[in-house]
């Protein structure tokens, strides 16, 4: 009957040969374009990001290149002046300034903050010490830290918990 017809694929079928398909199957078939149409979309929708991400991506390098280029004129021009060794002074170095100074510029290689202590550490090896500092508590750290006898001719051992090294 009616429901038959309402079940029939659209085209007519021709004479004696008669294609009917269920409901189930029609159901199916119906699920089927609805997800093909939902891939086609995503598919684009993918298609359209993956464009503007290419798109975002060209345009961080060209602004990389233009930070690169500007940070390089900015630090030719002087800029960071404060943050460089005193090697700006025209003046001619002798060989222990020198080495001083390439030594220090290796420390800083290769760790940019150890170039406080490794002054401070050099400083005390030389007996140096800043304006404001007590050279006997100098003199008693490098008592400490070479074995020395301290005041009253009593030897001090070596503490873990000094921060000088062992001494040898």
């Amino acid at each position: 009957g009616a429901e038959e017809g309402a079940e029939a694929v659209t085209k007519p079928p021709p004479p004696g040969d008669v294609d009917v398909i269920d409901q189930e199957t029609y159901d199916a078939m119906a699920r089927a374009k609805q997800r093909k149409g939902d891939y086609r979309r995503a598919f684009e929708e993918v298609k359209s990001l993956k464009t503007e991400v290419s798109q975002m991506s060209d345009e961080v390098q060209q602004f990389r290149a233009v930070f690169v280029n500007e940070f390089q004129a900015w630090y030719d021009k002087g800029g960071g002046a404060e943050f460089r060794l005193e090697d700006e002074e025209e003046d001619e170095l002798d060989y222990g300034e020198k080495f001083d100074h390439l030594e220090m510029q290796l420390h800083l290689r290769d760790d940019p903050e150890s170039g406080a202590y490794f002054q401070s550490k050099k400083l005390m090896r030389l007996g140096k010490t800043r304006p404001g500092v007590d050279k006997s508590a100098m003199s008693t750290m490098r008592m400490r830290v070479s074995g020395g006898t301290l005041k009253g001719g009593s030897k001090k051992e070596w503490d873990p918990r000094d921060t000088a090294p062992r001494p040898r």
